[in-house]
């Protein structure tokens, strides 16, 4: 299993300089990076602060959301998409709504493995960032078996990465709102640092 290195500033800063350097070298990246962002409303939250973290390197794209989206549903909604070539990364995550909908595991991996696929028909060799789900103040059983999955299928030859937001949470770097499911503005910013970093090095 491929885990991508823990974010911070100075990184961020160090990998910008390197994109930024490389960026006449005809079979490195162009910038501004061209991400595409599908998440849950934790993703709403910390993406509200990703384009002034990343600043114009990054153009983000991020379809329409709403409260409750599940893995089938950003399913649903992706098949319906027809210019995913067009993207240099995606960047994904959903699965406390399947918690709470009692997905059963081997139906997430199933509807996961079929996202994957209907990215790849279109963009075959573009990198694939699976951001795990971050605990709720609840029962988290699945979600941890949803989390080990992205774990498990990460895998560079593929182009497919993890970003560990559970970890991060588990590392004590993330706060909770008194809801229990969603984090503090500071928690919030930490993140989109956490996803522009992903975004820079994988895309």
């Amino acid at each position: 299993m491929y885990r991508m290195p823990r974010a911070t500033k100075g990184m961020a800063v160090i990998l910008l300089a390197l994109l930024c350097s490389s960026c006449d070298d005809e079979d490195e990246q162009q910038l501004p990076i061209r991400a595409f962002v599908w998440g849950d409303s934790i993703r709403y939250r910390y993406m509200l602060h990703a384009p002034e973290v990343a600043g114009d390197t990054i153009e983000w794209t991020q379809p329409t959301f709403w409260y409750g989206m599940t893995s089938e549903d950003f399913l649903t909604r992706l098949r319906n998409i027809d210019d995913l070539a067009y993207y240099d990364v995606f960047h994904l995550n959903t699965g406390i709504h399947d918690q709470w909908g009692q997905v059963p595991l081997e139906t997430y991996k199933a509807i996961w493995r079929d996202i994957i696929a209907e990215i790849r028909q279109q963009s075959p060799r573009v990198p694939i960032i699976l951001a795990t789900s971050t605990q709720t103040g609840g029962d988290n059983t699945l979600l941890v078996q949803y989390n080990d999955f992205f774990r498990e299928i990460a895998d560079p030859r593929d182009r497919i990465y993890v970003n560990d937001m559970e970890q991060l949470q588990l590392d004590g770097e993330l706060e909770l709102l008194p809801d229990g499911i969603h984090f503090t503005e500071e928690s919030t910013i930490r993140m989109a640092q956490e996803v522009m970093f992903a975004v820079m090095r994988f895309g």
